[in-house]
Parts: structure tokens; sequence; C-alpha cells
């Protein structure tokens, strides 16, 4: 049996279809890869930090982004 994936919900289906069908897993590791901080991502895609912190742990995106967010510490150093 595949591993089941969690629904989407109409939220993350809009902003999908605003982005032209990309996957909201991509649209909020590119915008914050671009931002470089998570209330600044979720302001341009249109949802609140506190939903992006939501659909981060709920898509298992957290280690993905802190890397993301590490890498650029280290850079800047």
């Amino acid at each position: 049996m595949a591993g089941k994936r969690k629904r989407k919900t109409f939220m993350i289906t809009l902003i999908e279809y605003q982005h032209d069908g990309k996957l909201i897993e991509d649209i909020l590791t590119e915008t914050f890869q671009n931002c470089g901080t998570e209330r600044e991502a979720a302001q341009i895609i249109g949802i609140t930090q506190q939903t992006f912190n939501q659909w981060k742990y709920r898509l298992g995106l957290e280690e993905i982004i802190q890397r993301r967010s590490n890498s650029d510490d280290d850079i800047e150093e």
C-alpha cells in the first residue's frame, strides 16, 4: 500500500491554481528561498505566517526549509 497523502485544502488548491498548477510544495520552498524568511514568503503567497508554518509541517517540508535557511546563514558568514 502506497503512503497516504493528506488531502489538499481549498486554499492550497486555489494557490496552486494561481501559480499555474505548480505544486504547493514547490511554491513554499521556492518562495522561501527567494525571500529568506517565512514571514516574507507567506506575504508574497498571500497567506499568514501561521498558515505557512502549518503547511510546512503538514507537507513535511520543515527539514528542506530549515536546511536552505542554514545554508544561507553559512554563505553570509
